[in-house]
């Protein structure tokens, strides 16, 4: 989740006195060791971006884990609780006009689960987009995720696929996951097994029990020389199916995510507890 700030051109950062300056105009005051406040009315300068998403993450991590303890709830915030994460939303803007790719991944976080803002899957996609773009792995994925399921925009396996693709590149288990499962439906890519076992096997040699659930179906199907017509493998978030039964969702129904992770879908709640058993409640714990 943590990692080197990046740096973003064009972003505008409104300072605490209400004057906008591009980000990278207030880092070069503050680099060049000049008095640092606000050049049109003297006002302080903010901190920098890593310092901001520091902040921002420290403060979420508090209520995060009061909410775990069961003091509070995403849905029935007290007053005190919804200032702390006004902050954080806040603070994780004003650190991503700075350049924190990491604080616009997080961004997209906190509204795709609805944590302390309204659920809003849109906003979701801008501040992953915003990450993706500039090469941020773990955005890529997001970004991707959102296609393959059409939360936010409209569904484009195409674009999942190109979003994939990119993150899994540069070694992200779960989109290396979604990668291969792309390739063994024929969605967004040309089916082609050989390449879905090739990245389940990258994402199960790093231990994601997704990809070695949907390596084991895969193989097994190889083996039993089931008909193309059969439903593709089914243990990773990319295909639009039952993470455990592969079952699509009726025609103008969806599946429902995972109500830990929120990503991996399901048909219902027996298909939920039986894909935990098999090994999906470690790997979920590992992506909050």
């Amino acid at each position: 989740m943590f990692g080197p700030a990046g740096r973003e051109d064009g972003t505008t950062l409104t300072l605490p006195c209400g004057h906008d300056f591009h980000g990278s105009c207030v880092e070069g005051l503050r680099a060049r060791g000049v008095a640092k406040v606000c050049p049109l009315c003297r006002g302080e300068l903010p901190a920098g971006p890593e310092q901001q998403f520091e902040e921002a993450t420290r403060r979420f991590f508090v209520v995060e884990a009061m909410v775990g303890r069961g003091e509070s709830s995403w849905e029935a915030q007290s007053t005190a609780d919804q200032r702390e994460m006004k902050a954080v939303v806040q603070l994780s803007k004003n650190a991503v006009a700075q350049g924190s790719f990491e604080a616009a991944n997080n961004l997209g976080i906190i509204y795709s689960n609805g944590q302390g803002v309204k659920q809003d899957y849109a906003e979701a996609v801008k501040w992953w987009r915003k990450a993706a773009e500039q090469g941020y792995a773990e955005a890529q994925y997001n970004l991707g995720n959102m296609y393959a399921k059409g939360q936010g925009v409209k569904q484009n396996y195409a674009e999942a696929f190109k979003w994939f693709r990119r993150a899994a590149e540069q070694g992200i288990a779960n989109a290396q996951c979604g990668l291969g499962a792309l390739y063994a439906s024929g969605n967004g890519v040309q089916k082609d097994i050989s390449k879905a076992l090739l990245w389940f096997e990258k994402a199960a040699s790093q231990g994601y029990d997704d990809a070695k659930l949907a390596l084991e179906k895969l193989r097994r199907m190889q083996a039993t020389a089931s008909s193309a017509a059969d439903p593709p493998v089914g243990s990773c978030d990319a295909q639009g199916v039952c993470a455990h039964c592969a079952a699509q969702a009726p025609s103008g129904t969806s599946l429902k995510s995972c109500s830990r992770c929120g990503i991996v879908l399901y048909c219902g709640r027996d298909c939920q507890l039986a894909h935990w058993k098999a090994g999906h409640k470690k790997s979920c714990k590992a992506r909050n």
